[in-house]
């Protein structure tokens, strides 16, 4: 997850640039292309190649999210923005169904997950992904606009690569103004929990073997209630943009608020001893 999150780190930097070469469907296509791939190497995995693609996917992640955000722009106004944002995070969370359901009643009653149940769940992650980059290929290409505002076919590829590495300059730059260390602060919040909620937190229930010996398949049940949560965020959020009474920041600091007591919740019910489902040896893995 480290990694995956350092690809995307280090590749936002350059992906406004690279939309200079190649347009927002050409980058969000590619970056799902990545994503199937780290899907693709859980197959027969080896260390090297987990490693390798989990950073690759992030970097896939980089194109996705920079692309889709120049789509979505390009595709709205000030009215529909907030809407139509709300609608692809919908969407978005929409996918963490398929995938953990599966798991949950596919590996019911199984102690030990071994090869063949593996592949299976990513051959299925790699069928239905490659589905959807094929459904990319229908997305609606609007002639004249980029996420600079910049009329990309009259520039030399000089001029290109001067605006590039202008581009990378100015967010450099931003790192030290004001707007983004407020942002700073929020964001660095955000993922400490995504790596708690996405890592740490299920590792920890499937090896608690006091919820029984296929406590492996609850991963999906997880991620599952994870995203009926972001699911019905994302429709309140929608509806709620609609009201000109209410502001982003209240629907942000709701959000913040009702945080606290899920946080309290896990960590009151968290058991001090959990079994290693590697060894079988019930010594101690976190406190």
């Amino acid at each position: 997850m480290a990694l995956n999150y350092a690809g995307t780190t280090l590749m936002a930097l350059f992906v406004p640039g690279f939309l200079l070469f190649i347009s927002a469907k050409t980058s969000v296509i590619l970056g799902s292309i990545l994503s199937v791939l780290m899907a693709a190497s859980y197959i027969y995995p080896t260390p090297i190649s987990i490693y390798l693609f989990s950073f690759i996917s992030g970097v896939g992640g980089a194109f996705i999210w920079v692309g889709q955000g120049a789509i979505v722009i390009s595709n709205s106004d000030n009215k529909t923005i907030d809407r139509n944002t709300s609608v692809f995070w919908l969407l978005y969370q929409l996918s963490q169904f398929g995938g953990t359901l599966y798991v949950f009643f596919a590996w019911q009653g199984k102690e030990n997950v071994d090869s063949h149940e593996r592949i299976v769940l990513f051959l299925l992650l790699c069928c239905i992904g490659a589905c959807g980059v094929l459904t990319l290929f229908f997305i609606k290409t609007i002639q004249g606009q980029s996420v600079d505002e910049v009329d990309t076919a009259s520039l030399s590829t000089s001029e290109k690569l001067k605006h590039l590495s202008q581009g990378v300059k100015e967010s450099f730059q931003f790192w030290f103004s004001y707007h983004f260390g407020m942002l700073f602060l929020i964001t660095a919040y955000i993922g400490f929990e995504l790596a708690f909620f996405q890592t740490i937190y299920p590792t920890a229930v499937a090896n608690t073997k006091q919820l029984g010996t296929d406590s492996d398949r609850l991963t999906g049940l997880i991620v599952v209630f994870i995203g009926i949560g972001e699911v019905l965020g994302s429709f309140s959020t929608g509806i709620a943009s609609k009201s000109k009474a209410i502001s982003r920041g209240p629907i942000a600091a709701f959000g913040l608020i009702i945080e606290g007591p899920c946080h309290e919740k896990t960590a009151v019910r968290r058991q001090k001893r959990l079994s290693n489902s590697l060894t079988r040896a019930g010594k101690v893995t976190y406190k």
